[in-house]
């Protein structure tokens, strides 16, 4: 068994003596498993986030990028263009031309829906059936599992 105390776990053995490991705080153990360092290895391989960083009142991408995220902060309301261009601070134009972006480079498992002046971030249908079945199947609470887990 081991204890930190101090920044210095304690491990108990079973003739009850304890000896002192220093350096090893409950952080160095919990990465200690060969499960973990294969997770980080993974998580530094992958390679850095694809991030768009250009000006939307200029950039395409950029401009996308942003219709993508106000749409997904507002759920199921969706926006409408006059809400999307005070948001973002770009011409009817540009927004269109972002619009039309969308509609060829759609983000994985999402789309771009319209109706009228209002835009919706909705789930694409190659991965319709996925999101009815897991809408479809609410989630089962086990007796072992907290309260707080079990509730949508």
């Amino acid at each position: 068994m081991q204890v930190l105390v101090d920044e210095v776990a304690v491990v108990a053995d079973t003739a009850g003596k304890a000896d002192a490991l220093p350096g090893r705080t409950a952080r160095a153990r919990e990465t200690a498993g060969p499960l973990v360092g294969k997770l980080l290895r993974a998580a530094r391989d992958r390679g850095p986030r694809r991030v768009v960083d250009g000006d939307p009142l200029t950039d395409i991408q950029a401009a996308a990028a942003n219709i993508v995220g106000v749409l997904w902060a507002t759920a199921r309301q969706g926006a409408t263009v006059v809400e999307l261009r005070g948001a973002i601070g770009m011409t009817r134009e540009r927004l269109e031309a972002a619009y039309e972006y969308l509609l060829e480079h759609p983000p994985l498992g999402l789309a771009i829906q319209r109706q009228g002046d209002e835009f919706f971030v909705v789930s694409a249908p190659e991965v319709g059936a996925a999101v009815e079945r897991h809408l479809g199947n609410p989630r089962q609470c086990h007796s072992h599992a907290l309260p707080s887990r079990c509730w949508r």
